[in-house]
């Protein structure tokens, strides 16, 4: 083997090897405080405060279980969100929640925060 041909292969590995040099995405994302609903797999729906995510699970602060829910207009999670809700089923307030296969985080407006902050059990 020749010389040159070896040096260039130590060269071509140590670059391999450097992690600095190779982009990737974080595992987990910080959350924001956002005001956030998420719907999951098996867990139902949640309103609650983004503290971050990692792939199908997420943290969230000061949450709500939404049981049941009538929104302001329409009648989706996208319009409780945008909207409000005017009637529903919500839980009293956890101070940290972990969704586990979480399938949508839907940011909230002012208005539906509102709302979804006062609302009652039955």
């Amino acid at each position: 083997m020749d010389i040159e041909v070896l040096k260039q292969a130590l060269q071509i590995a140590e670059l391999l090897s450097d992690r600095s040099a190779v982009s990737r995405v974080p595992d987990t994302v910080k959350g924001d405080g956002r005001a956030v609903i998420v719907r999951s797999r098996d867990a139902g729906v949640q309103f609650g405060y983004l503290a971050g995510y990692e792939g199908s699970t997420v943290h969230l602060t000061n949450a709500r279980q939404m049981w049941s829910w009538t929104a302001v207009e329409g009648g989706t999670l996208l319009d409780c969100a945008n909207h409000g809700v005017k009637a529903g089923k919500f839980s009293t307030t956890c101070a940290a929640v972990t969704v586990i296969g979480a399938c949508a985080i839907i940011d909230c407006t002012e208005k539906a925060v509102k709302s979804m902050e006062s609302a009652k059990w039955g």
